[in-house]
């Protein structure tokens, strides 16, 4: 799969290399909420600077996503996403997930840079 999952104390980082596909994405979900650690987290960041969506990721795989995220979070309300990409392909369908009707209850934010994005994770209250 091309994902490393990497469990951190407050939460998970998720590091996406080259082409990925809806099944590959799916997977790295079903990895994390399904884990036993998911009801302590905080945060999942989700690093795509060096990867590419392959053409199963649309706008229909991003609802399901967007869905998914939302069903995981009726056990852990205080998870937040952080995503990190500067790919137009992946910033195009991480616009998309307001347009979702569930997405105003998954909390997140986009960065260039993974620095910022773990200021963001590290600095708001709910985390400490």
């Amino acid at each position: 799969m091309p994902v490393e999952i990497t469990w951190e104390p407050h939460g998970v980082y998720r590091k996406f290399y080259g082409s990925f596909s809806h099944d590959e994405m799916q997977a790295a979900q079903n990895a994390v909420y399904g884990n036993i650690r998911f009801d302590e987290l905080h945060y999942i960041i989700n690093d795509y600077l060096e990867s590419d969506p392959d053409t199963s990721i649309d706008d229909c795989a991003v609802e399901r996503a967007t869905a998914f995220a939302f069903g995981a979070m009726q056990t852990n309300p205080r998870l937040r996403f952080a995503f990190v990409a500067t790919n137009p392909k992946i910033l195009q369908l991480i616009e998309h997930i307001p347009s979702v009707p569930i997405s105003e209850s998954v909390p997140f934010e986009v960065f260039s840079t993974l620095a910022d994005a773990r200021r963001w994770v590290e600095s708001d209250a709910w985390y400490k």
